[in-house]
């Protein structure tokens, strides 16, 4: 599934449908960049996850952004920790300033559509017309990235 980068905040891992950032509003366009190697967030049935987790990915943010911000993969599939998605869904208010380098940022995927959503900015789905809520829902994965 492919992902895309905001040019002007560096918010990411926008899913498909979502053609404004989740963060600062800014509409996609040309310079925001698409990954097209993102792979979805998921586990095999019978896998065990315990010693499975991807490798530190870097984001494509534009050369607008700092050079210094990465994103890594901190922790996938919550599905054993169904109370987390209610302790993260107003953590932070949405007029926060947007999160500084070395920061943890949640974010969310959408059981329904596969959407990828903020969590700090988005309490539903944002991919094309889904707009299912996260908050309560034992089957959407809430996920962190340090950027």
């Amino acid at each position: 599934m492919a992902a895309w980068y905001c040019c002007q905040c560096g918010d990411g891992g926008h899913g498909y449908g979502t053609t404004s950032c989740t963060r600062c509003g800014h509409a996609q366009c040309g310079s925001c960049s698409v990954d097209n190697n993102s792979y979805p967030s998921y586990t095999l049935a019978g896998e065990d996850t315990s010693t499975t987790a991807p490798p530190p990915t870097t984001s494509p943010i534009s050369a607008s952004a700092s050079q210094h911000t990465s994103a890594r993969i901190l922790t996938l599939n919550t599905h054993s920790h169904g109370q987390i998605h209610v302790n993260l869904s107003y953590s932070r208010p949405h007029y926060s300033p947007a999160p500084v380098e070395g920061e943890i940022v949640y974010r969310w995927l959408c059981h329904e559509c596969g959407g990828d959503n903020s969590c700090y900015y988005s309490p539903r789905c944002t991919s094309g017309n889904c707009h299912h809520e996260y908050k309560g829902c034992p089957h959407c994965d809430v996920y962190a990235v340090e950027v």
